[in-house]
């Protein structure tokens, strides 16, 4: 089984959302997936298996809430954790308006720039922890976002 698909059946092994309303950090905490490769599988990830990657983990929670009786809109973000080399997500209630970085962080709803960052500048940079030669360093966390009752129409 490759990296990828590893990495899939262990989203798709959680079939519940936790949910907390009041607590958005209980809510992070409790939903966060983290994924890093070793270099022996580098050389499997591509820009076009991870896209494919984030989108079934998009469609898997999608109808994981749409099973539930009671769950309440949950927005899906996704972002590049430089400091131990992983690529992030988790889940939080979408009533809370906002995301749980205290940091400055700049939303998107495509996930290409996410993933090339941490493609490019990470996983498959042979100078890595020095940055990509003529790509300016961000001062914001770039972050995806996965609306998840459109993600599940």
């Amino acid at each position: 089984m490759k990296l990828l698909e590893r990495w899939l059946a262990l989203v798709q092994q959680e079939q519940t959302v936790h949910q907390n309303g009041d607590d958005i950090n209980d809510e992070a905490i409790e939903n966060l997936f983290r994924f890093s490769p070793d270099d022996a599988h580098l050389s499997e990830l591509s820009l076009a298996g991870l896209q494919d990657f984030m989108a079934q983990v998009c469609q898997h929670y999608a109808a994981v809430l749409s099973r539930s009786t009671d769950a309440a809109p949950m927005m899906l973000y996704g972002w590049h954790d430089a400091q131990v080399r992983q690529l992030r997500f988790s889940l939080v209630s979408s009533s809370h308006g906002r995301l749980p970085f205290s940091c400055r962080y700049r939303m998107t709803n495509e996930v290409e720039p996410l993933l090339e960052q941490i493609l490019l500048g990470d996983w498959h940079n042979p100078a890595w922890p020095q940055p990509v030669p003529g790509v300016p360093i961000a001062d914001e966390l770039l972050v995806y976002c996965c609306d998840l009752e459109k993600a599940g129409r």
